[in-house]
């Protein structure tokens, strides 16, 4: 089957048991990977009735064909498990490197059960995998943890996926963190993780998936590349999503006062780009094989200090500044690296925020 290696990881967190599970053509047809295969796999595993937070929950992580062929957009991977928010399956997508390791090792999915006694850090290889204890990196922030992560396994060129003090104490919004710059934010998988004691889970392989028709996909990435490259040049390239701020604002698709605002032109001057790129200077933070870069690496030296961090994301500029009416574009930078580091989603942060300050004024008003 090209495009598979046609392997799952299901790992036992409390028993310790780990094997390899196959299945057939015809289900790799029907679920393709990503979303499609974590869902399946979560579907089987978890009773209705089971706790989001309790070890009989399971968290799947999923890449699909074109993981590891350099077409554009093939570092996306999904996670997958039942919402401590929701009470439901939940979907959360992120980048970086850590989907092309994961396909690397040789696998299209890892399933997460159980409860680890301690906290544990999962070391996936080409050869193999094996769960070690985590202690010291307990209470370490998400950012942090990766650099100590791969010294913890012996390998820089690991790729880590990993969880804050938010996630360890399993805040309802609490996200994973990719690779320090990529986060899967939504629906709280990163209490659930927290909830089995799993720290990070590192993995490093660079094994390619067979290609049915290698020189075509060869001119069809050469193509997207280029093509992709040029149209975004002088926009994604240039300023990454802080673009669209001013955009969205003109168009009356930018959350203002927590929904309750219309416009708001100066403040998204002032948060988006290009203000963003010179204040921040910021320079493109690309996931694997991405000719965009939309992510932004950001260096910033005044009240706070954020050096080489991952600065934030259209949704963040919006949720902890415009949804807020926070036009301070150091303070919002700051609370994004925050968030970052204590691995909560941002775009439920700035909710939270800006309904308090919403219901506060309302109340003041009474």
């Amino acid at each position: 089957m090209n495009g598979y290696f046609n392997r799952v990881l299901f790992v036992d967190l409390g028993s310790g048991q780990i094997e390899y599970r196959e299945f057939t053509e015809e289900f790799w047809r029907s679920y393709v990977g990503g979303s499609g295969l974590g869902t399946w796999l979560m579907y089987q595993e978890v009773s209705p009735g089971a706790d989001p937070l309790g070890p009989e929950n399971c968290l799947v992580f999923a890449v699909g064909p074109y993981q590891g062929t350099g077409l554009p957009g093939s570092a996306k991977w999904a996670v997958v498990g039942k919402s401590p928010v929701t009470g439901t399956f939940a979907v959360s997508t992120a980048g970086a490197e850590w989907g092309v390791r994961l396909k690397g090792a040789g696998l299209e999915a890892i399933v997460i059960k159980g409860q680890a006694e301690v906290p544990s850090l999962l070391w996936v290889t080409e050869n193999g995998a094996e769960v070690r204890p985590a202690g010291a990196l307990w209470g370490r922030d998400a950012v942090e943890t990766v650099e100590l992560a791969k010294r913890e396994v012996g390998d820089d060129r690991a790729s880590v996926v990993t969880i804050g003090p938010a996630g360890e104490r399993q805040v309802a919004i609490a996200c994973i963190c990719a690779d320090a710059h990529s986060f899967a934010g939504r629906c709280g998988l990163g209490a659930v993780m927290g909830s089995k004691n799993l720290k990070a889970v590192v993995v490093s392989g660079a094994r390619a998936a067979q290609v049915a028709r290698p020189e075509e996909l060869r001119e069809v990435r050469r193509e997207l590349a280029a093509k992709l490259a040029d149209l975004n040049k002088a926009t994604f390239r240039a300023h990454g999503t802080a673009l669209g701020v001013s955009d969205c604002e003109a168009s009356g698709d930018l959350p203002i006062k927590y929904w309750r605002g219309d416009r708001w032109p100066e403040g998204a001057a002032l948060i988006g780009a290009p203000r963003f790129t010179d204040f921040l200077r910021a320079r493109s933070w690309p996931c694997h094989s991405c000719p965009v870069g939309c992510h932004r690496r950001i260096d910033l030296q005044g009240r706070y200090h954020i050096h080489g961090g991952a600065g934030p994301e259209y949704e963040s500029l919006a949720m902890l500044g415009s949804c807020c009416l926070v036009d301070d574009l150091e303070a919002v930078a700051w609370a994004n690296d925050l968030c970052n580091r204590l691995g909560i989603d941002t775009i439920s942060a700035g909710a939270f925020v800006g309904f308090i300050m919403a219901d506060l004024c309302q109340t003041s008003r009474n």
